[in-house]
């Protein structure tokens, strides 16, 4: 019976455990948010370069509605979860998705030039 104990412990003592807390989770959702709209302003930044300076006038146009856009539907999406503490997690969350959908549209915009 020792022997089982002991080695279950041993075997627990080597697991890898990825328990988090929800200010660690919320902490994570804030950082990819910020990661993926680095992402997203380095590939603004080349297609806008490969544009005429009409192309950049739409386009720019366009990104200030997709930020008032995304900024109003995610915040539509954590209201779900108002006062909850997974809330900000949920706003980042739908931050990082769209952004990251977006990172492809710019992209995409450059594959047709």
């Amino acid at each position: 019976m020792k022997f089982i104990v002991i080695t279950c412990l041993l075997l627990l003592a080597h697991t890898d455990s990825h328990a988090q807390t929800q200010f660690e989770m919320n902490r994570q959702a804030a950082a990819d948010a910020k990661n993926a709209d680095a992402a997203m302003t380095a590939q603004y930044k080349k297609t806008m370069a490969a544009l005429d300076e009409k192309g950049k006038k739409l386009l720019l146009e366009a990104q200030r509605a997709w930020i008032k856009y995304k900024e109003a539907h995610c915040t539509s999406v954590a209201n779900n979860y108002d006062g909850g503490s997974m809330q900000p997690m949920i706003y980042n969350g739908c931050i990082t998705d769209l952004t990251k959908a977006r990172t492809k549209e710019l992209q995409d915009l450059l594959d047709l030039e």
